[in-house]
């Protein structure tokens, strides 16, 4: 029987609770400089705009600015800020009737330390309420495993695959980690908008942290008054360095460190990821000299990722030994045929070694099950697949935005009981349920009604048509592709079928991020 098998009914939590002092790990390999960090093969520093002899899938009067990117990095920000808010209006009876109707409650992990005295009240009010509502899934049978994990920039830039996958992994397994988004990585992300090299990344980054803070789950914004600052401002101001570069780079990392520092005073094990080798020293030197009594080893702290390393290096950081690390996926190499990941190319165009059987746990039994014991959708390592499955998420959320904005009380009506299947079925459920082939249909047809405001657009689809494009790829399921399996000509017509229904509603959200793919998409055809 494969470990698939043995793992798919057991539970994360099921051996021995994580001790007090967490497994020391080994000390983070080198890594470039924060302020090269761009410079890596992730994102290529110069990208030609249009291929050789091809016409360019963004259209040219696609506006240059990046105003959805700017307007979703604002949200961001305000939800962060207003998560934290909330704590300061809400009387100590909401945190005790919450205490009162839910047992989870009573082991919650995530709060300061109680103040001396045997006041239960005084213990409830100073729950922040912005993390209450990510406690909601901490129970006394996993809160031994709470923990805060603080990214950097240059992971959500160049290992976003690797941090997308952790947050699948926690989300479907139960383990009870908040991922936290410092709030000068979400302005980083806006000064990268410009960036022709990497404006691609920034902005899938960008789209998907916002959709999970909106679900107020497992990742969550640093908000303006988490900070140590006594000023409660997260932006420090030093006239002292004379090179603005470094000054800036200085400031990024102090801000960074504060936010880490912010979240461990909680008590709670907060870790740092990132691949920025200075702030992984700052991050030592400032543990050392505050002191931590040894509730973590330094070790376990800070952690960079290696060249390979997936969903569960991440898990194996943070927990040691102490889970079960087969619940977590290892590098996106994955092919479902095979027990590990061929000797081949990864995202970065580098030959991938090949993992042995026990490293990797990737065994697959006779009933088609993927790793985690469940149907699983082709993962390959070469370049043009992972981009394509990237545009398939990217995009099917801004076509279900662009509905939910046009498409009014129309498309929000919802029939709970009806579960008959028809072409007509889907304007009887809210927008936020159709699939993305719902959605292409919808606008379509809606573009060419004679009674629309501005009058009708007729939208004429080439093949592959835009539905069939935006369709994942698994095994079984007619007409599905990889990447590599449409042509660059698919490719170009496939968008361009995008930027005609943009063009048609004037979504700038979907403009500007076709404008933003385009070089990337040459550039991974020419690798």
């Amino acid at each position: 029987m494969s470990r698939t098998k043995a793992f798919r009914n057991e539970s994360p939590f099921s051996r021995n609770p994580l001790p007090t002092a967490m497994l020391a790990l080994s000390h983070p390999q080198a890594s470039s400089p924060r302020h090269n960090m761009y410079q890596s093969s992730y994102a290529p520093p110069a990208l030609s705009t249009t291929a050789p002899g091809s016409s360019s899938f963004a259209d040219q009067s696609a506006p240059s600015s990046s105003s959805y990117l700017e307007g979703t990095l604002a949200q961001i920000v305000t939800i962060a800020n207003e998560d934290v808010e909330m704590k300061v209006s809400a009387p100590p009876y909401i945190f005790l009737a919450a205490k009162k109707h839910s047992a989870q409650f009573a082991f919650y992990l995530f709060a300061a330390p109680a103040p001396a005295g045997p006041s239960t009240a005084a213990s409830a009010v100073i729950l922040p309420l912005d993390l209450c509502v990510f406690a909601l899934a901490i129970d006394e049978t996993n809160f031994n495993f709470a923990a805060f994990l603080v990214v950097d920039t240059n992971i959500l830039l160049h290992r976003f695959e690797v941090l997308t996958q952790f947050v699948e992994d926690i989300e479907r397994n139960g383990f009870p980690v908040i991922v936290i988004i410092p709030s000068v990585v979400v302005s980083e992300l806006d000064g990268h908008k410009k960036n022709s090299a990497i404006a691609w990344f920034a902005r899938r980054a960008s789209s998907w942290l916002l959709a999970k803070i909106k679900e107020r789950r497992h990742v969550k914004g640093q908000g303006r008054k988490e900070t140590c600052n006594s000023a409660k401002n997260w932006r420090p101001q030093d006239e002292d360095i004379p090179d603005a570069a470094m000054r800036k780079t200085m400031y990024n990392d102090s801000l960074i460190l504060d936010c880490w520092l912010y979240f461990r005073q909680t008590n709670t094990p907060t870790f740092l990821c990132s691949n920025d080798t200075n702030l992984c020293i700052a991050t030592a030197s400032e543990s050392m000299a505050v002191g931590f009594n040894g509730i973590e080893s330094l070790g376990n702290m800070f952690f960079t990722l290696s060249e390979h390393g997936g969903s569960r290096e991440i898990a194996r950081h943070i927990y040691g030994d102490s889970v079960n690390l087969a619940l977590f996926n290892v590098l996106r190499g994955y092919r479902k045929e095979q027990t590990q990941v061929p000797a081949g190319k990864s995202s970065q165009g580098k030959a991938l070694q090949a993992y042995d059987e026990d490293d990797m746990m990737m065994e697959v039994d006779d009933e088609g099950l993927g790793p985690m014991g469940d149907k699983t959708e082709w993962k390959s390592e070469l370049a043009i697949n992972i981009l394509h499955e990237e545009v398939i998420d990217y995009f099917s959320r801004l076509l279900v935005d662009l509905v939910g904005k046009v498409g009014g009380e129309e498309v929000r009506k919802h029939d709970p009981e009806d579960k008959i299947i028809s072409q007509h079925a889907v304007r009887r459920r809210h927008y936020s349920m159709w699939s993305t082939a719902e959605c292409v249909e919808w606008l379509i047809r809606k573009a060419r009604d004679p009674r629309r405001e501005g009058g009708p657009v007729v939208i004429r689809q080439d093949n592959p048509r835009l539905e069939l494009f935006l369709l994942k790829h698994y095994k079984g399921v007619p007409g599905s592709k990889t990447g590599k399996d449409w042509s660059r000509q698919g490719w170009r017509v496939a968008l361009n079928n995008l930027r005609q229904i943009s063009n048609a509603w004037g979504d700038e959200s979907i403009a500007e991020s076709l404008a933003g793919l385009e070089p990337y998409v040459n550039h991974v055809f020419e690798m």
